[in-house]
């Protein structure tokens, strides 16, 4: 965890990052923690700062997130969002992180 943060943020390699469901389009997400998440559009339309966006963020171990967000910045394509709450419960965090812990071992 960065110490200068305020919520434990998870942090995704690239074969293991769950999608950010938006509409008919999914995805990536790079990191997300209890009250944000950071993810790419690879094409079409970027949203706009401020923009209210409703979602499911599907985990790869199965689990299901609904999120309410607002679009905090952009920064090239990467799209950074600050969740409504209850947003990323803390515990579904402790169990991702886990799950990519077990992962690495089994790749290791």
């Amino acid at each position: 965890m960065d110490p200068s943060r305020d919520f434990y943020r998870v942090t995704y390699p690239m074969r293991e990052r769950p999608v950010l469901v938006l509409q008919d389009d999914e995805w990536p997400i790079y990191d997300l923690s209890e009250t944000g998440i950071r993810y790419e559009v690879a094409k079409g339309d970027l949203p706009e700062v401020g923009e209210e966006i409703y979602g499911e963020v599907r985990f790869q171990r199965g689990d299901r997130t609904l999120i309410a967000a607002e679009v905090l910045r952009i920064e090239g394509r990467r799209v950074a969002l600050r969740l409504e709450p209850p947003g990323v419960p803390f515990r579904t965090l402790l169990e991702e992180q886990q799950f990519l812990r077990t992962k690495c071992v089994e790749q290791g």
